[in-house]
C-alpha cells in the first residue's frame, strides 16, 4: 500500500488499539488482527515508521512503512480499511537501472512526436514485449526526465513504456519504422513524477 498512507494510519494508533492487517504474497500468512502495543522509528534516512504488533498467540510483530509494497490493506480500530482491496490493484514495480536507463530513453526519444511509428521491445515481461505502433509519447520533466509512449499491440494490448520505470526489464528498443511528425503529440509535461523515490530500490526510507 502506499507509505504515506500508511504512515499516517500508524500515526493515528495508540496502545492497545486493535488493527487488521492483510499482507501480499509469501507474507501472507502473517495477515491477521493484531493489538498495537508500540511505535518505533527506523535507522534509514527520514527514518520508517513501525509498529510494534502483539497477535492473539502472543507473538509479536514489527511491521510499517519500510515492508508498505508487502501490505495490501491495514483496517484501524475505527473500522475504516487504508489500501487496495485486491491485489490486481496494486501497482506493479520493476527493478531499475540508472545507466540502462538512459540508453532506452535515447532510444525511445526519437518517436516522440511520430504517431504511427512500428518499434520492437525486448523485455523479460510479456506485455512490454514484442513489435508495437506507437500511439503517444511525452517528455516528462522531472528527476529522471522520463520518457513515456503509449504503444499498441497488432493483438489490440495497450502498453505504456516509461524509460527509468522500466529500464530494469527492457534489454532492446528499435525503431522499426518511423511515422510522420504529429506537432500535437510532441510535448514536455511539467509534472512531478511521484514515484521516482519508489522505484530507485527497496528502502527504508520514506
Amino acid at each position: 500500500m502506499d507509505k504515506k498512507e500508511l504512515k499516517s494510519v500508524i500515526a493515528g494508533l495508540i496502545p492497545g488499539s486493535q488493527v487488521s492487517i492483510v499482507f501480499l504474497g509469501e507474507h501472507a500468512s502473517r495477515s491477521g488482527t493484531f493489538e498495537y502495543t508500540a511505535h518505533k522509528v527506523g535507522r534509514g534516512k527520514g527514518g520508517s515508521s513501525i509498529m510494534v504488533l502483539r497477535g492473539a498467540d502472543g507473538t509479536t510483530l514489527e511491521t510499517g512503512t519500510s515492508q508498505s509494497d508487502y501490505i495490501l490493506n491495514i483496517t484501524g480500530p475505527d473500522g475504516d480499511m487504508h489500501g487496495h482491496t485486491s491485489a490486481t490493484e496494486v501497482p506493479r514495480k520493476f527493478d531499475t537501472n540508472k545507466d540502462a536507463a538512459k540508453n532506452l530513453k535515447e532510444q525511445m526519444q526519437p518517436v516522440v512526436g511520430f504517431n504511427g511509428s512500428r518499434v520492437r521491445v525486448t523485455s523479460t515481461e510479456n506485455e512490454f514485449n514484442g513489435e508495437f505502433e506507437v500511439t503517444g509519447g511525452e517528455k516528462l520533466k522531472g528527476r529522471y526526465g522520463q520518457v513515456r509512449l503509449t504503444m499498441l499491440k497488432d493483438s489490440g494490448e495497450v502498453a505504456t513504456l516509461w524509460s527509468y520505470r522500466h529500464s530494469g526489464i527492457v534489454s532492446n528498443f528499435e525503431v522499426l519504422t518511423k511515422a510522420p511528425r504529429v506537432r500535437a503529440s510532441a510535448k514536455i509535461v511539467e509534472q512531478e513524477e511521484e514515484e521516482t523515490a519508489s522505484f530507485e530500490g527497496t528502502s527504508s526510507e520514506d
